[in-house]
């Protein structure tokens, strides 16, 4: 019994000991105060990281139009064009024809007409004609032209026929009637000559061959149409 008393007081006196312990912990309660004022703003940080593009804005008025630019090449031609193309040449072929065939005698080689009346003139008077049937002294550019011409001579069993070159302006420079150097020449063995110093014109003989003689002489005139 003392010792149950004994053992009661402690515990009582530990109850009071942690009561009074508590409440100095707490302290008294402090009234809620206002905040103060604002202070001034702090220093600028440093910049943040780009953000994501955002989205497209909507479409913008038309500009003006700009200036027109150059023509462009010439494309290539239509239909229509080729037929129309094809219609010129092919009156152009038929008018050269007809022409050709209004003649005594006539041969066709490449793109053009050898045509004959079968009358010998001088080269002045010959050029002359050939001028006022709309062509001009016929003249080989090259072997087949040559053969075809000579075919022709046979056809009209002349001997010889002027040619439209010769070298009147420069002694040995043979020129067309339009004064262009020549590509080609058929020459005989032993030609051009120029014998006697007067041989300026040039004719076609037997088997195709050219021979330089004097523009006064008469021979056979074929004209040379295109």
């Amino acid at each position: 019994m003392v010792l149950f008393s004994a053992l009661f007081s402690k515990l009582l006196l530990l109850h009071i000991g942690l009561h009074l312990t508590a409440g100095d912990m707490e302290g008294p309660s402090c009234p809620v105060c206002p905040p103060g004022p604002q202070g001034p703003p702090g220093i600028s940080g440093r910049p943040g990281p780009a953000g994501l593009p955002g989205f497209p804005g909507p479409s913008g008025q038309p500009g003006a139009p700009g200036l027109r630019g150059p023509p462009g090449l010439q494309g290539p031609l239509g239909q229509n064009d080729c037929l129309q193309e094809e219609i010129r040449n092919l009156r152009t072929r038929l008018s050269l024809l007809e022409k050709a065939t209004s003649f005594q005698t006539f041969i066709n080689v490449g793109q053009k007409y050898y045509v004959t009346e079968g009358h010998a003139k001088n080269f002045e008077d010959g050029l002359g004609l050939c001028q006022n049937s709309g062509g001009t002294l016929a003249l080989p550019r090259n072997e087949e032209e040559n053969q075809v011409l000579s075919k022709l001579l046979a056809i009209v069993k002349s001997e010889y026929l002027f040619l439209g070159t010769g070298d009147r302006k420069m002694e040995s420079v043979f020129i067309d009637t339009e004064g262009k150097t020549l590509n080609f020449f058929k020459w005989d063995k032993g030609e051009p000559n120029n014998s006697g110093g007067e041989e300026d014109c040039v004719v076609m003989g037997t088997g195709g061959v050219w021979i330089d003689i004097p523009c006064e002489n008469q021979k056979l005139i074929v004209c040379e149409l295109t």
